[in-house]
Order: C-alpha cells, then sequence, then structure tokens
C-alpha cells in the first residue's frame, strides 16, 4: 500500500515505549516535535539557546554540529534547526545509522501526523510534508465532523466481539456478524439514546 502518488511511506501506530528520541532545534516546530515524542519516548532536545522544554524532555544546549554523537545512541531522529545544510548532514548520518529520521522542510523515512484522538479511536492526518498547513486544516474539519457516538460503538463492539470469541469459532464468521452489526441504523440509533439497551439489542442481532 502506498500513500499518496511517489511516496513509499506507509501508515503505522508503533509502540515507542522504552525507545529515545533526539530533537535538534528548538523553534515551533521542534518544540511541537518534541512534545508530541515525549508521550513514548525519553526526549533530548538539542538547541544553541536555553529554551523552556515542553515536560518530559531533557535539554542539552549547543551547536547542533557538536551534538551529533546523540544520533548513535537515540533510536529516532528529528531535524528541525531551520537550517538546511544543517538538516542535511543530520538525516545524512541518521540514514548512515540505520534510524528512523524526521525532517522538518522535507521528507525523513517517518512522518508525524496531525492526530485527533478520541477516548477510544485516533485518527492520523498526514500530506506527506506536502502541505503542513493543509494536514492541520483537515484535522480540524475532522474532529468537528465525528459523533460522539463513535466512543460508544467501539465499546459495544469490542464487547461483543470478546463474547462472539467464545461462541462463534470462526474469525470469518465473527467479523461478518460484527461488520452488518455496524451497518445497522437500528443500532446506532439505540446507542444514541441508551447504550445498556443497544447492548442488548445488538447482542441479539450478532447472535441470531
Amino acid at each position: 500500500m502506498r500513500v499518496g502518488r511517489g511516496s513509499s511511506l506507509i501508515p503505522l501506530f508503533l509502540d515507542l515505549r522504552g525507545k529515545s528520541a533526539v530533537v535538534y532545534g528548538a523553534g515551533p516546530v521542534g518544540l511541537r516535535k518534541a512534545a508530541y515524542l515525549a508521550r513514548e519516548t525519553r526526549v533530548t532536545l538539542v538547541d544553541r539557546s536555553p529554551v523552556e522544554a515542553p515536560e518530559g524532555v531533557a535539554l542539552r544546549i549547543g551547536e547542533a554540529s557538536q551534538n551529533l554523537d546523540l544520533i548513535e545512541i537515540s533510536d529516532i531522529v528529528v531535524a528541525a534547526t531551520g537550517d538546511p545544510a544543517t538538516d542535511e548532514a543530520i538525516c545524512r548520518r541518521a540514514k548512515d545509522s540505520g534510524k528512523l529520521f524526521n525532517r522538518a522542510d522535507s521528507l525523513g523515512n517517518f512522518l508525524i501526523p496531525s492526530l485527533v484522538e478520541r477516548r477510544n479511536f485516533a485518527v492520523a492526518i498526514s500530506t506527506l510534508g506536502r502541505s503542513p498547513g493543509m494536514s492541520r486544516h483537515i484535522k480540524d474539519a475532522v474532529e468537528t465532523s465525528l459523533p460522539a457516538v463513535l466512543e460508544d460503538m467501539v465499546d459495544l463492539t469490542q464487547g461483543l466481539r470478546e463474547e462472539l470469541k467464545v461462541t462463534v469459532p470462526d474469525a470469518r464468521d465473527r467479523e461478518g456478524r460484527i461488520h452488518r452489526l455496524l451497518e445497522d441504523p437500528a443500532v446506532w440509533k439505540a446507542l444514541e439514546m441508551e447504550p445498556g439497551m443497544a447492548y442488548e439489542l445488538a447482542r441479539r442481532k450478532v447472535l441470531e
């Protein structure tokens, strides 16, 4: 699967707990990416000037070119210094070291998407570096279009899926039953009105 003409990137959700990252550049882009990665990784932010680092981010003051040693001991590298030549050198070394690297002004080998998060699901959005502003615009559009009932439906289908694993041994059969349930407007309507009643209605339908 390819996303976008000419791109070899594919969308993935990764578990990065226990990994480490280095972000070069503490401008608005670097700070945003450092804060994003700090949710799951240990992040070191490198900049020549003292700045207020995001929560959970360690700051190293110095020139990026004098701190490239951090690439070898990091799993993820972000180049966001604002200087194309410096960012190119960072990404070249990261690539040679076999690291995941992201570049603020161009494509690296991974992207940090705009993210819409709800209690039970997440939607990642990217224009593959073509237009970060458009990514944010799409994110705003998606956020306003997602009804709250979607979160309740995740709860409902998760419970039914666990029950079906016991009563319906065939995985394709289970998948088909859940799919038909999601296409049933009566279940959606009941879920908006009374979640408990909706679960019993859905349970009867999938076990028929």
